[in-house]
């Protein structure tokens, strides 16, 4: 029952279904520039993993091996910047100022990932949850208790240790705090 419980936490809040919720956010805000957030922000991550688990340069949908990690996520970190300067130049101003936020919390995190690993699960959904939270205000704050879940389950699992779930879910949350304090 664990490990179904585990599983089914692990693929709910699993980054590539959770990112998807932030580009709504934004082309909620945004609505002229859907379609290439969608095409950068989800279609060409997809596309993009899928390849590589057929070309054999991940070996599982979580890129569960550390080595595995630094192709894939610089690829998508390039498609990721093309959404940030769309968003910056086309965009609104707040939007574009939280995407470049997400691209510098995952350019943080990948220079984290050539030393050691970090939970891009607990940080993608870190930092969805936190963008709701400066959009919609903290009465939103119970969502918050969805990471502890997520962090569980990546433990239980066996793909992180407790260190790497609070690093992945931490960094995205101090830097959203940092920026909202500064810009308030």
């Amino acid at each position: 029952m664990k490990q179904f419980l585990a599983t089914s936490i692990s693929q709910i809040f699993n980054p590539i279904l959770i990112w998807p919720l932030f580009i709504v956010i934004i082309i909620y805000q945004v609505p002229g520039l859907w379609l290439t957030l969608i095409l950068c922000e989800v279609i060409i991550p997809i596309i993009l993993l899928g390849v590589f688990i057929k070309l054999g340069f991940v070996s599982d949908i979580d890129i569960t091996k550390r080595s595995e990690r630094k192709l894939y996520f610089l690829t998508v970190l390039m498609a990721h910047l093309i959404s940030v300067m769309v968003l910056w130049y086309f965009g609104n101003r707040l939007m574009g100022e939280l995407r470049l936020l997400g691209w510098v919390i995952e350019l943080v995190g990948i220079i984290v990932t050539f030393y050691w690993k970090i939970s891009v699960h607990l940080a993608a959904n870190s930092f969805v949850l936190g963008i709701v939270l400066i959009l919609f205000g903290l009465k939103w704050w119970p969502i918050l208790l969805i990471l502890p879940g997520v962090a569980w389950s990546r433990i239980f699992l066996k793909k992180h240790t407790f260190a790497q779930t609070l690093a992945g879910g931490a960094l995205p949350l101090v830097v959203l705090f940092i920026y909202a304090y500064l810009s308030h």
